[in-house]
């Protein structure tokens, strides 16, 4: 996992999953499966989903386990998406990329997080940091789980 040189407010990391391309891009665009895949996901309700487009109602362990507004859109890659989290501007891409064998894949997690508002006298930079690495690094372990599988 690393922190952006020249924007401090992302970070990322990246696995080898045992699924070639397509197949690691369709499980990242089931967000309604979400849940399944990533223990941090609480609950998600897809309140609507047309052409590659969602919109839902994500409940998240890193973020309170409140129910914050999650919008994702499919990309040529995978997926992208925006939770919309009372004084946090927070926003993430999973990337699908050719692994380095057949049938496995990189995917790559970024996340940008950034307080908004008056929440920043509430929650120091510090502390803002760590949350959003645990929140990387645990999202990465998830899809590295699918190794297990294999």
């Amino acid at each position: 996992m690393a922190r952006d040189a020249s924007d401090p407010r992302w970070v990322g990391g990246a696995v080898v999953v045992p699924l070639p391309p397509p197949q690691a891009r369709e499980l990242l665009n089931d967000v309604g499966g979400w849940p399944k895949l990533f223990r941090d996901v609480r609950s998600l309700e897809i309140r609507r989903h047309d052409s590659g487009r969602w919109r839902a109602s994500l409940v998240s362990a890193t973020l309170g386990g409140h129910a914050h507004d999650l919008e994702a859109s499919r990309t040529a890659e995978g997926v992208a998406f925006t939770i919309d989290a009372t004084g946090l501007n927070t926003r993430g891409v999973f990337a699908v990329a050719d692994g380095p064998s057949a049938g496995t894949s990189r995917v790559t997690f970024r996340l940008f997080a950034e307080t908004t508002g008056v929440a920043g006298l509430f929650l120091s930079e510090q502390s803002l940091r760590k949350r959003q690495e645990g929140f990387v690094a645990t999202y990465l372990a998830d899809l590295q789980r699918l190794n297990a599988g294999r």
